[in-house]
């Protein structure tokens, strides 16, 4: 019997939270059953929004309010999540994902996250509400 249909996390603003972050990911995705591609997709979309609002959602130092939070659960056919953060309003689905680069020589630091969340995603809805940006992601079974 599967265990665990539905995480819910409160991250802090820190990348130290990362950590704990792939953990609760990697514990879902083991009570679940996931297979790798499933599970490996998840971890890497969420770990890449979740960096996104670590490091750009706000401005200035963490403070209390700044808390992510993230829902993950199991649904009839396909993997949900949800990462909600009270940051300054950004749609990813409204912006064009940066081209990739020729060679890894050219590569440069950010601009590639929402490129590959998209890239390994099957649904991916973004809204504003109640104060909070609110970012869906689905993966399909």
């Amino acid at each position: 019997m599967k265990t665990d249909p539905r995480v819910e996390l409160q991250l802090a603003r820190s990348k130290r939270e990362l950590r704990r972050l792939s953990a609760a990911i990697q514990g879902f995705a083991e009570a679940q059953s996931l297979e790798p591609r499933v599970a490996n997709a998840l971890a890497l979309a969420l770990e890449e929004a979740v960096t996104n609002v670590v490091f750009y959602a706000f401005d200035g130092p963490p403070a209390d309010e700044d808390s992510i939070w993230l829902t993950i659960e199991r649904r009839a056919g396909s993997i949900h999540a949800v990462v909600r953060d009270r940051g300054r309003p950004f749609d990813p689905t409204a912006r064009e994902a940066a081209p990739l680069p020729d060679s890894l020589d050219d590569l440069e630091p950010g601009g590639l996250g929402i490129g590959i969340i998209r890239g390994i995603v099957d649904r991916l809805d973004y809204r504003r509400e109640d104060g909070f940006n609110r970012l869906d992601l689905e993966i399909a079974l």
